[in-house]
């Protein structure tokens, strides 16, 4: 909010008495909402992971957590349709019809996602999601026909990878359930 000086006669030209004043405030409120918001989202990513490992050990039905984080999507956009809060798109069986393979494959990483936090530590799920990227990029060339990622890319690809091998030689809590979930993960994302 900003306040016109008394002394300026009602001309509205001053800010706190000079322009750049105002401008530099509004730049310095537009940067501050900037970073809090990618503040905030950093948190809430953070905690994330911690807080479906909480939920999946809860309430231990991976497949049944899924459902109903999508039916709580799904009927928070209804709700907000509804009350005019956003606009979207009426329901299309045809549509619905050609976007189902990706809404399988999507339901199945959140599946795999959830069953690999019930049976690993969440070091585990991190060193394993950090890996998803290299498969990625792999699948963006070979079906999405898009360029192969730069020597640069690749190497940091590599070393993200290659922390998570190190990781896992050395995972004292190794149990055959948790990699095979790990490894459903990842094939997931291809």
């Amino acid at each position: 909010m900003f306040f016109v000086n008394e002394n300026t006669k009602g001309d509205g030209a001053s800010c706190f008495g000079k322009v750049s004043w105002c401008i530099t405030l509004s730049s310095f409120a537009h940067q501050a909402s900037v970073y809090g918001i990618a503040a905030g989202y950093c948190i809430s990513a953070s905690l994330l992971s911690i807080i479906n490992k909480w939920a999946v050990m809860k309430f231990p039905y991976p497949g049944a957590l899924t459902a109903l984080q999508y039916l709580t999507s799904a009927l928070g956009v209804l709700v907000s349709g509804w009350l005019r809060i956003l606009d979207h798109d009426q329901l299309d069986l045809l549509i619905m019809w050609k976007f189902l393979p990706a809404a399988i494959i999507f339901y199945l990483s959140l599946f795999t996602n959830s069953e690999l936090l019930l049976h690993a530590n969440v070091d585990t799920f991190i060193v394993f999601r950090s890996a998803v990227p290299m498969f990625v990029a792999i699948g963006e060339t070979l079906f999405l026909k898009q360029p192969w990622p730069s020597i640069s890319t690749w190497l940091s690809l590599a070393t993200i990878f290659m922390g998570s091998l190190i990781y896992v030689i050395t995972d004292y809590q190794f149990t055959l359930t948790a990699y095979t979930w790990a490894t459903a993960y990842l094939l997931s994302f291809l």
